[in-house]
């Protein structure tokens, strides 16, 4: 997104930093690009430090109300879709 390339693989990674570009440069905001970027062809979000911490928050509340459920790898917070 970033650099105006395709992603190498379908999943998206969202760590500090990256929410204010996604804010600044997408319509809507950052509801806007979730709802564009992650769908049935994302299965998983990896969830970085974020902050300030109402923005994972709110990152979070989406992916969970878009039917995610969190899980822990290892030091990882991923979002998993639940089928």
């Amino acid at each position: 997104m970033l650099l105006h390339r395709t992603n190498a693989n379908r999943h998206i990674v969202i760590n500090s930093g990256e929410h204010k570009i996604i804010e600044a440069l997408t319509l809507g905001g950052l509801d806007g690009w979730l709802s564009e970027q992650i769908g049935d062809d994302s299965p998983v979000v990896v969830l970085g430090e974020v902050s300030p911490r109402d923005t994972k928050a709110e990152i979070r509340k989406w992916l969970e109300s878009h039917g995610f459920e969190k899980k822990a790898v290892g030091s990882w917070v991923i979002y998993t879709q639940i089928p």
